[in-house]
């Protein structure tokens, strides 16, 4: 295990035997738990934001005769349904990550470098799925190498990786 590539991806040795075994270590669990408490602890501050906004609108639409004030209003209500929805499917995510065991994909990694108007996404690529990390990460994986990640099965998150012996 590369000590380097564990302190960038934030995994201990512990987490990898873990995660060999398919399951999550204590820490990852906490960390994923953690996840959850800060998604529906946003997603309660948005909540409160549009219901104000949206009572707002809706108060001073009603009060003023403005149907683009009344619109608005009903607009910030669809949004925050909408945004509720999305953080509720995180959450549950997150939930079902923490119940399920680790997938392990094995194979030929590729590092991807897909270029945007304003920056560069470093992404992984291994077995069909990406992954978008951090520049530093991207640099300590070897490209076209055999490694194993192990990730969570339903937010698709890198717990750990290794680098696998070159067949």
């Amino acid at each position: 295990m590369s000590h380097v590539l564990a302190e960038a991806l934030k995994f201990s040795a512990e987490d990898v035997q873990a995660n060999r075994q398919g399951k999550l270590s204590a820490a990852q669990r906490k960390r994923l738990n953690k996840q959850q408490r800060r998604a529906v602890q946003w997603g309660a501050a948005a909540f409160v934001v549009f219901v104000v906004l949206a009572t707002f609108f809706l108060y001073v639409g009603q009060t003023q005769a403005s149907g683009i004030a009344t619109l608005t209003g009903m607009l910030i209500t669809t949004l925050n349904a909408l945004s509720l929805g999305l953080i509720g499917r995180h959450v549950m995510r997150l939930r079902a990550d923490q119940q399920a065991g680790v997938l392990t994909l094995r194979g030929t990694l590729e590092r991807v470098l897909k270029p945007d108007r304003r920056i560069g996404n470093y992404v992984l690529r291994l077995q069909n799925q990406e992954w978008i990390v951090t520049k530093e990460q991207f640099k300590l994986f070897a490209h076209e190498a055999a490694y194993a990640l192990y990730v969570t099965q339903h937010t698709r998150q890198i717990l750990s990786a290794e680098r696998l012996e070159d067949a």
